[in-house]
Order: structure tokens, then sequence, then C-alpha cells
């Protein structure tokens, strides 16, 4: 009997009505959200009892399960915080997580977290669709922006983000028996990714002292990196995702930014850029340094009254905002992809 013929309907139902919503209206309904996990816990109620009474119960199964969930709620909850993606997107992942069954990512299974792949088949090929995107919109200002990201020290700190963050993502990956070498490096991006936009500035050289120490110890404990094999994969990697996330980089400033007057702001929009204020003149800054606009719910009403009132200080009269896009459809492509591939989408091509 395969499980996933029982949460099928409510798994595309869910997928449907969300990404229709998301794409009219730009908001997740929370009642779609609350009948998809209410529905996961009468069919996973009544398929228990059909277990136990017959002899088959896996207790594993349910405490794996549960995991699952409880690991899928705090990292949605956490790319919403560091604004990855908004609320309703964090939740919409939380109830496919609980809807998917854990027999569906047999040829890819990731031990206490396999909704992990629901996340790589979602971001995997929005990266890439970004990335066609900006690669047709290259001109010689975007070549030359492109110049100025690709430079010794932004590489040099990428390097020693990745070979420190990639030797504790390997440890507790052959502790949870992942195996996955692409996983591996996705997870090390993206927690390089989201370093890289927490650590303030003023905090670098501290930053770069960890790293250079984790290089250190690596090179005493880990006898791994002693071979010819690894350098060479790690090498092609890091160079592989530093283009990546430059190309992700002008896609998000030709398409996602837009310049407003600062009179049209309005409550929960995002600042593609902060503010802050030096020696009593406010200036231009990035946002992990800002004093207004860092929350993951946006602009508040305080915030744009601030803005407002304090617009002849600035020295300019527009802003850039961060403009959002309808993102249910992507989770349910990712989630679309994880049933057919039984696991991550890539394996589709071996």
């Amino acid at each position: 009997m395969k499980i996933i013929y029982f949460f099928l309907p409510m798994i595309v139902f869910l997928g449907v009505i969300t990404s229709y919503q998301d794409f009219k209206y730009g908001k997740i309904k929370n009642k779609w959200i609350i009948l998809a996990l209410i529905y996961s816990l009468v069919v996973n109620f009544g398929l228990t009892m059909y277990f136990w009474f017959g002899n088959s119960l896996n207790i594993g199964y349910i405490k794996d399960w549960a995991i699952n969930g409880l690991i899928s709620l705090i990292l949605g909850f956490l790319l919403w915080n560091f604004r990855f993606w908004s609320a309703g997107d964090a939740k919409l992942f939380f109830a496919y997580s609980w809807l998917i069954p854990l027999t569906a990512y047999s040829r890819s299974y990731v031990r206490y977290f396999p909704s992990l792949i629901i996340l790589i088949n979602t971001f995997v090929p929005y990266a890439l669709f970004l990335f066609i995107k900006a690669l047709f919109s290259l001109n010689k200002k975007n070549l030359k922006n492109l110049s100025k990201d690709i430079n010794l020290k932004t590489f040099g700190i990428m390097f020693l983000s990745f070979f420190g963050i990639h030797w504790i993502v390997r440890y507790f990956s052959n502790f949870l028996k992942i195996g996955d070498v692409f996983t591996n490096y996705l997870i090390t991006f993206c927690i390089y990714f989201l370093l890289n936009k927490i650590v303030p500035k003023k905090k670098e050289k501290l930053y770069i002292g960890v790293l250079v120490s984790v290089l250190l110890l690596r090179f005493l404990i880990d006898k791994e990196i002693y071979s010819l094999s690894f350098w060479k994969s790690f090498l092609g990697f890091t160079l592989f995702f530093k283009f990546i996330r430059t190309i992700i980089s002008i896609a998000t400033k030709n398409f996602f930014i837009k310049e407003i007057p600062i009179d049209k702001l309005k409550e929960g929009m995002f600042l593609a850029n902060g503010i802050k204020k030096v020696k009593g003149k406010y200036q231009i800054c990035e946002l992990k340094e800002s004093i207004i606009g860092k929350e993951p719910w946006g602009l508040t009403k305080k915030e744009i009254k601030f803005i407002k009132k304090n617009k002849n200080k600035f020295g300019f009269k527009k802003i850039k905002i961060l403009e959002t896009m309808p993102f249910a459809p992507i989770i349910f492509l990712g989630v679309i992809l994880t049933l057919i591939a039984k696991g991550s989408f890539i394996l589709i091509f071996k």
C-alpha cells in the first residue's frame, strides 16, 4: 500500500489554492494551512491505528515524522526571521512537511529532516531561474558591478567560510548518514549566505579571526583535506556557488529592487538598503547595519513616520524597496519535484 495516495488529494488542493491566492492577492490564508494540518493529523492517526491493529506499527516512523515536523517549523521560522521568505511561505512549508509521508523521500532520505529535500527542490530551481534571467539582462553596467563583487577580499572570506562551515556540515552529515556531497555543499552555502547577512561589518575582523582559527584546526585534525580529490571538489563548488551568488545578486538588483518616493512608502514594504546615523547625519548602509527596516514583517507605521519626518536630513527623496513575488507556486513546484523524483530532483537526470 502506497501511503502517499492518502495525502495526495490534500497536497494537490493546498498547492493549487495557495498558489492561486498568492499569485492573485499576494496572501496565503491561514485557514488552508490549518485545514492541511488537521487533515494530516487525522490521516496519520487513522494509519497509525490501522498498522497498530495489524501488528505492524513502526514507532520509529512516528518519532521521525514528529522530529521532521518540529525541525521544519523551526527552520521555517528562522528563514522568515531572516527575510528569506514571508510568514505565509514558512507556514506553507511546515504544512507540506506534515502532509508528505516520509516514504515519499525513499531515493534521498535525510535522517531526522527529510523535508530538507523540499527546500532543495524549491530553492535550486528558483536560483537557476534567477541565474538564467540575470544572464539575459547582462550589460555594461551589470558587468561593472560584477567586477566589483569579484575581488580577493570577498572571495577570501567566502573561501574561509566555506572551508570551516563545510567541515562542520560534513561531520553532522556523516553522523546523520546523509551521504550526499551536493546537499552538504548546498547546506554549507546556505549557512554562509545566512552568516553573511547577519554578521555586522564592525564584527568582520572577529569573524575572520574565528574562520582562520577553524582553518588551522581543520588542517591539524582533518586528514581528508590532504587529498587532491578533496581540493578539486571543494574549489569547484566554492567557485560555482560564488558565481551563482554574484549572478543572483545582479538579478535581485535588476528585477526585485524598485526606487519609489519616500511619500509613497506603505506599511509592510521591505527596504532594499538600510539607513544609519553617522556623526549626526543619515546615510545609506547595508540592511544589517540599519536602524530601521530590519524586521521580517517589513516597515511599521512608526518607522514610516520616522522616515517621512527626517526625509530632509537624508539627502535623498527616493528610497529603494525590495519587491516580493508569489512564492507559494515555487514551493508547490518543489513539492511536485520531490514526489516525482522520490527525493532530490537531481536524481531525475541520473
